[in-house]
């Protein structure tokens, strides 16, 4: 008997409907962070089960993509380990670093804005998401309720949609244009 039991899961409409935006509303992330597909699925889907923090994990993993995509732009790195290996908090502070002289780097005006803009609000949203979501979920400090998990979709593919408009996972060479 047991071969013969089928389970069915129903997905809430809402839930469905997110689900078949993905393509559109993750596009471009997707196109510039390709690995990541994998992920945005799992993460929406475990959305959709009620599964709040693996969809948490997800998103952080998407995350890392993008942080470790901009530790290779700012040419990063590290003498004992690759920067797969290291902290996020290491990684933050490098590139922190990295960006205030690639600013700098820039004619005073709009282009230093502009890099300025995108290295510091890079770093401040990196921070965030390992603050509020990646720590706690990673060490098993807290569970995330529906709202969290919303939030956390939202914050991590509107990020991953801006950072993909200047790197992407192949990125190995600093940015050029700005702004």
């Amino acid at each position: 008997m047991g071969d013969k039991i089928r389970t069915l899961f129903h997905y809430k409409r809402e839930d469905v409907r997110r689900l078949e935006k993905i393509e559109n509303e993750w596009q471009q992330t997707s196109k510039s962070f390709n690995s990541t597909n994998q992920d945005i699925s799992a993460a929406l889907d475990c959305f959709a089960f009620g599964d709040f923090n693996a969809c948490i994990f997800h998103l952080m993993r998407i995350a890392e993509t993008g942080l470790r995509a901009l530790a290779r732009e700012r040419a990063v790195s590290f003498p004992d380990k690759p920067i797969e290996w290291a902290e996020w908090q290491n990684l933050i502070d490098k590139i922190s670093a990295g960006g205030k002289v690639a600013a700098t780097a820039q004619p005073m005006g709009q282009k230093r804005d502009a890099a300025r803009d995108f290295y510091s609000g890079a770093v401040h949203h990196f921070e965030g998401f390992k603050d509020k979501y990646r720590n706690a979920v990673m060490h098993m400090r807290r569970n995330y309720d529906e709202l969290d998990a919303l939030r956390s979709v939202n914050q991590v593919r509107d990020f991953m949609n801006g950072l993909s408009t200047k790197i992407g996972e192949k990125t190995r060479r600093p940015i050029t244009r700005w702004p």
